[in-house]
């Protein structure tokens, strides 16, 4: 008595077809996951490209984007090969950039702005911190002060405690 392949391979269609009918798939509660996270990035680099090439360049060690907002850890922003943003931690929400933990621009200038915390308002173009601040320029110049205020559009800054030791040339 020999056992032919082809009764074998029915017998196991057979009982499969079966325990699926059987079984009914669809009566499967599903359980909603109590997780908002959509996507993890490593090394994470978002690039953005003009004309005479790479014109900003944003890059974090880790990247997180959530249903409602995206988190970046060990962030370095680019701008135009002119101005230079790191920071620790940075959440996107809302149209709104909040930077945390050793906020620091530099700038091709000289200037050095350094605060605790930043938050980037993209559609009023405003930029402010309620902490205090540093910003060093050149030749041992240096303005301290908190509540910082700046709007982009019009060019306009405003802060409190300002403690300004400045060297002309």
């Amino acid at each position: 008595m020999a056992l032919r392949i082809e009764y074998m391979i029915i017998l196991f269609l057979t009982v499969v077809s079966s325990s699926l009918l059987l079984l009914h798939p669809d009566s499967v509660e599903v359980k909603e996951s109590n997780r908002t996270t959509e996507l993890v990035f490593e090394n994470f680099t978002l690039i953005e490209l003009d004309e005479r090439g790479i014109s900003n360049r944003l890059s974090s060690a880790l990247a997180v984007k959530d249903k409602h907002y995206f988190t970046l850890d060990d962030v370095n922003v680019s701008y135009q090969t002119t101005h230079e943003l790191q920071a620790k931690h940075a959440l996107y929400q809302d149209r709104t950039l909040y930077f945390e933990d050793r906020v620091r621009i530099y700038e091709v200038s000289g200037i050095q702005f350094e605060t605790k915390d930043l938050r980037y308002q993209i559609n009023e173009e405003r930029v402010a911190t309620p902490k205090p601040f540093v910003i060093e320029m050149r030749k041992g110049s240096e303005i301290r002060g908190e509540n910082l205020s700046y709007n982009l559009a019009r060019k306009a800054v405003s802060a409190d405690r300002i403690h300004a030791h400045l060297i002309l040339e």
